[in-house]
């Protein structure tokens, strides 16, 4: 029996597929175009950040400009608080805030000096002079001995590291006893070459032999000069750290590459130079602006020296350095033209004098320190015979305290605009403290506990103006006179180099610019010496925190 095959009707299954099909297009089209819209608008966001960023830098540069501006004031009579000032150095609004865009601030920001997790942040500038200048210190003049000791006092400093950080500074190309210099870099993978020169910042000392990022920054990751929590969790999250509460921000802290101040008067003009050669010119000065008897004496002091002291002659060179004698070539060659006018009149049998003095010798003596003149007593050879002349200033601290800040502010022992290095005792650390000769561990710990600064980073207004200059060290009884002429090379209350954080940012978005500025206000008008970006480290600040409470 044959079978027989049925013909059946097309299927539709075939429509159905190419539904599916179609189904499928169109999800992925769909998808591809949600995922083209995610992107744009991705790279939109993107662009509106980055634009923002950009802007960020310029509200930031807009922060270094106003506070060149307010350190140009410095001067004035009416200065600006450069220490701590919200009103002028906090949330400064740059650009207003629109529809859709945020506002634009800065503020300008320095760490308060204490060592407790609990420190915070002033709105203000940093005085380098409360630092060790390393610059000053490798090209001082001092023997190798006592500018190593200066660094000995840091945490974890060893004598090989300090020479070789001097070495690395210095001119020369002998290596100090614990030292290194070309022969010993010629063995590092790469090789390098000392600088011998000075250094522009403490970047820098990263090349020297022995020296760590660890030990020049401690746990201070971010430059910020507080203690974050991933800087006191332990070793947790890096860096590794202690978990002790206090920030270690290692030498960055006691080190600087610039600090010096202002040798000129307030209203920038020069000081009288107590060391010139030129004595005639001297006493006139003097007597001009303080009568015969200041005249006098000083320059008697210069001529003969002080008779009631037997060691004025070791009084230190310091910091600042002491070759009163350096010249340019046309003051040399002015003073060789007087020399020669003055020869030609004594020559001619005319005489060189001023009350009764004979100033054609010259000065044997150098006066040092300012501090070498209170008290002192001065045989001089004068018309009519010898006599005993009596200083004018007294270290009677009722005397010296009203005294002092006036022949601070006239008088100068080095002929220079400016002073190199000496250290701010009314901001420096004890161990920076400790490195200074004739300095004791009592006297040191006196000093910080004195109290320059209120907790909250403000100075105290009751001590600002009578610790205006290093006297106040005597006037409170810290120290007697002798100490205090041996410490006056090394010390000061003032510094004129500058350095806080300016961060530019916008409100509500976290975005920021962080910049590390230094600036030199020893001279008129203020100079920016540096800019660095540290915004790569972080916003370094609570931002959000600070623009609680702010109207936008």
């Amino acid at each position: 029996m044959k079978r027989q095959y049925v013909s059946l009707p097309p299927s539709d299954n075939r429509r159905g597929s190419a539904l599916l099909a179609v189904l499928v297009i169109v999800a992925m089209l769909s998808l591809a175009a949600y995922t083209y819209s995610e992107v744009m608008l991705a790279e939109y966001e993107a662009s509106i950040r980055t634009g923002l960023l950009t802007e960020s830098r310029t509200l930031a540069d807009s922060g270094v400009d106003w506070t060149l501006s307010l350190v140009a004031l410095k001067a004035s009579e009416e200065p600006p608080d450069l220490f701590n000032n919200p009103d002028q150095f906090h949330q400064i609004v740059v650009q207003e805030g629109t529809e859709g865009r945020p506002v634009g601030y800065f503020s300008v920001v320095a760490p308060v000096d204490a060592p407790s997790s609990t420190a915070g942040v002033r709105f203000g500038l940093r005085n380098e002079s409360a630092k060790l200048n390393l610059n000053a210190l490798a090209n001082s003049g001092l023997t190798e001995d006592e500018v190593r000791f200066f660094l000995m006092e840091l945490p974890s400093m060893t004598e090989s590291i300090a020479d070789a950080i001097l070495d690395w500074i210095d001119a020369d190309t002998e290596a100090r006893y614990f030292g290194a210099e070309a022969e010993a870099y010629a063995n590092f993978y790469p090789p390098r070459k000392p600088k011998n020169a000075p250094l522009l910042s403490l970047d820098e000392l990263l090349a020297v032999d022995g020296v760590t990022a660890t030990l020049l920054y401690g746990e201070d990751t971010n430059r910020n000069g507080l203690l974050d929590a991933n800087e006191d969790d332990a070793g947790v999250t890096e860096p590794f750290d202690n978990a002790d509460g206090i920030l270690d921000a290692g030498w960055s802290d006691y080190l600087t590459v610039t600090a010096r101040e202002s040798n000129l008067r307030l209203d920038g003009s020069p000081k009288i130079p107590l060391n010139t050669n030129t004595l005639t010119d001297l006493y006139d000065q003097l007597d001009e602006e303080f009568g015969e008897e200041v005249a006098t004496f000083v320059v008697a002091y210069r001529i003969f020296g002080p008779s009631n002291r037997d060691e004025f002659d070791i009084t230190p060179t310091g910091l600042a350095g002491g070759d009163f004698s350096d010249l340019s070539l046309e003051d040399q060659a002015i003073l060789d033209d007087l020399a020669e006018g003055i020869s030609d009149a004594i020559a001619n049998g005319g005489q060189v004098t001023r009350n009764g003095m004979d100033l054609s010798s010259g000065g044997d003596f150098e006066i040092r320190s300012l501090y070498d003149l209170v008290d002192a007593e001065v045989e001089a050879q004068m018309e009519g015979g010898q006599q005993t002349l009596v200083s004018p200033w007294s270290s009677d601290s009722g005397s010296l305290s009203a005294s002092f800040p006036v022949i601070n502010e006239a008088f100068g022992v080095i002929d220079s605009p400016t002073i190199e290095g000496r250290i701010n005792v009314n901001e420096a650390r004890f161990e920076t403290l400790m490195g200074i000769p004739a300095m004791t561990e009592e006297l040191a710990s006196s000093i910080v506990s004195a109290g320059h600064q209120l907790a909250s980073g403000r100075p105290n207004p009751d001590l600002a103006a009578s610790r205006s200059t290093n006297c106040w060290l005597m006037v409170e009884g810290l120290v007697d006179l002798e100490t205090m002429r041996l410490l006056d090379p090394y010390i000061t209350s003032g510094g004129d180099v500058l350095t806080a954080q300016v961060v530019g940012y916008f409100s509500r978005t976290g975005i920021s610019t962080r910049l590390k500025v230094m600036i030199d206000a020893s001279e008129s008008p203020p100079t920016l010496l540096s800019v660095g970006d540290y915004s790569r480290l972080g916003a370094g600040y609570s931002l959000f925190d600070w623009q609680q409470g702010t109207e936008e």
